[in-house]
């Protein structure tokens, strides 16, 4: 990471917190709080054992409160947002509301739908991305250029073929 990037984290996860340690990253701010479209107390369901599994339209397993706050807030002093990984299992929408600004000043969006896709996609064409949904997966790619978005998906592609060609 260069000296002058910055990561910022949105996590209530304890692993991931331990992931900065043990890759001793640098630059990198966590923010205890969930990304959401206001500012709110969350109940999130947690399944036994997959903390990257939690979620507030989940049922079963532990039961925890979170604060959450619009990512636009943790965003407001950074005037350039390179790559933007949202993965949030099926929040996205709310948290894509609460990047309205930070959207704006932002080149490359990845993002896992599983809820209000179309929704999602509308949001983000309003905000000039173009996305493209990866082969392999429920994620999306979203940039503002497009030949940015066809270089992913060539690279892509020859990914799969030398996959198969060692299968």
């Amino acid at each position: 990471m260069e000296k002058s990037s910055k990561s910022l984290m949105d996590t209530n996860n304890p692993v991931d917190k331990s992931d900065i340690k043990i890759n001793r990253l640098r630059n990198v701010v966590v923010i205890d709080k969930a990304g959401y479209l206001s500012y709110s107390r969350l109940k999130m369901s947690v399944p036994f054992g997959e903390f990257g599994s939690a979620s507030i339209f989940r049922k079963g397993g532990l039961e925890v409160y979170v604060e959450a706050i619009p990512l636009d807030e943790a965003f407001e002093n950074i005037p350039y947002v390179k790559l933007l990984k949202v993965d949030v299992e099926g929040s996205e929408y709310e948290v894509l509301q609460g990047l309205n600004k930070t959207l704006n000043h932002t080149e490359y969006v990845v993002l896992e739908l599983s809820r209000k896709a179309d929704d999602c996609l509308k949001l983000l064409r309003e905000r000039g991305f173009k996305c493209r949904k990866m082969k392999f997966s429920g994620y999306y790619v979203c940039c503002k250029g497009e030949e940015v978005i066809n270089l992913l998906f060539e690279a892509e592609t020859l990914s799969l073929k030398l996959t198969r060609r060692f299968d």
